[in-house]
């Protein structure tokens, strides 16, 4: 693992830190957080590029690359962290729409891919399996840590939320990923503001909100 990290940082020394001065400081120490537009076009950059190590045989050839994906979505998870405490919304770092729209599209091809669909568990036997298989379990609950902080970006209203829900419960019995699924939307609406926006609603939200309990019940 130590060699894996060692050749993804030297890589990131060779090819980051065009578009923002501290941009370096981001990968090497994820906790830190720039909610600038330009950390989030690099970011989109970068997980455009890694959008094919979710569907590919995972190697040691490109565990560089699998590594690098673990890092961007640990950054990723960071800054989601971050605009959840400063009330901010992500159009308001992205505010040009046509790099927002990119934005989402690169999400669902990589984060949301692999808590709905999965990514491929094929593995090259060697020294290295372990390790991948190892990775990639921590790459699917990162996943699911990210979308349990960025539900608003999916999904354009709580009307929205629930009826996807629905269609979630009914499969939750007999498919693990999306009792998941459920879990992550239900905790998501049970915060105290969605909440409030849930009572008194019009009647649309109102029927759906209780086919969701029908079906918790």
């Amino acid at each position: 693992m130590y060699s894996s990290v060692s050749a993804f940082d030297n890589q990131l020394d060779e090819e980051g830190g065009k578009k923002e001065p501290n941009l370096m400081k981001i990968f090497k120490f994820p906790t830190v957080t720039y909610l600038t537009s330009s950390v989030f076009e690099s970011l989109i950059k970068q997980l455009e590029q890694s959008v094919s190590v979710i569907n590919s045989k995972k190697t040691h050839a490109n565990l560089t690359q699998q590594y690098n994906f673990f890092f961007l979505l640990r950054v990723l998870s960071c800054n989601f962290q971050a605009l959840n405490f400063c009330k901010l919304s992500l159009p308001n770092i992205l505010q040009k729409e046509a790099l927002y729209k990119q934005f989402l599209d690169v999400y669902q091809k990589c984060i949301v891919q692999i808590v709905e669909s999965g990514y491929l568990q094929d593995f090259e036997a060697g020294d290295h399996q372990e390790e991948m298989k190892n990775l990639w379990v921590d790459i699917y609950q990162l996943s699911l840590r990210i979308i349990s902080n960025s539900l608003n970006l999916i999904y354009s209203d709580n009307a929205e939320i629930l009826k996807n829900l629905v269609v979630i419960l009914k499969k939750a019995a007999t498919e693990s990923k999306q009792a998941e699924n459920s879990a992550l939307l239900l905790t998501y609406l049970s915060d105290i503001e969605n909440v409030k926006k849930l009572v008194g609603t019009d009647a649309e939200q109102f029927n759906l909100t209780q086919s969701v309990v029908q079906s918790c019940c």
